[in-house]
């Protein structure tokens, strides 16, 4: 039986995310795209995609996660000069509850990557703090990349410790530690 994998891709596409630093998002999507299309048609293993972005507001990509050849990323550009990611955290566990509701999860893997500089709006600690309660949330690969410009201690050692399964989940300006995290399990 194939193993399904599900990938949860959060994107922060407020102002503050303006310039290189979208576009290094958008390029790191695109590759793990590629790379996730070849390792699926190569193994035993079903991936699943969704997609997040949000500043002001949420937009979804799909209303649940849907298969890898269904999946249709578009690049983003900046919006909005908020960045609300404690109601982004909200939606997104709102989104694995449900997935934990109408699916098995013996089998399967999910891994959920959050690319943002860390500027966030609102209370980011309260959507995290209900995020820690979901059972996906708590075995999920998480993965944090953000941008060595904007890098504070605050994000560093508070945020991103708090949010990632796994101190060297934190990825700084480096995509090929990134790929590293995500496709180890493949080999």
């Amino acid at each position: 039986m194939e193993r399904i994998d599900y990938v949860y891709i959060i994107v922060d596409n407020s102002n503050s995310m303006l310039g290189n630093k979208i576009g290094s998002v958008n390029d790191a999507i695109n590759n793990i795209l590629f790379r996730l299309r070849k390792i699926q048609a190569k193994n035993d293993v079903s991936i699943q995609m969704i997609q997040m972005s949000f500043a002001k507001s949420v937009v979804w990509s799909n209303v649940f996660p849907v298969p890898l050849s269904q999946f249709v990323y578009n690049d983003l550009y900046t919006c909005e000069s908020e960045s609300n990611m404690g109601t982004a955290f909200k939606e997104l566990y709102e989104k694995l509850e449900r997935q934990y509701e109408v699916t098995s999860t013996k089998d399967s893997e999910t891994t959920i990557l959050l690319f943002s500089d860390g500027l966030y709006s609102d209370d980011v600690y309260a959507g995290l703090s209900l995020l820690k309660k979901n059972p996906i949330f708590k075995t999920a690969n998480r993965i944090g990349i953000t941008f060595h410009d904007d890098l504070s201690e605050d994000l560093a050692e508070k945020f991103l410790a708090e949010y990632v399964s796994g101190s060297d989940n934190i990825v700084i300006d480096d995509f090929g530690k990134l790929n590293r995290l995500l496709f180890e399990k493949y080999r």
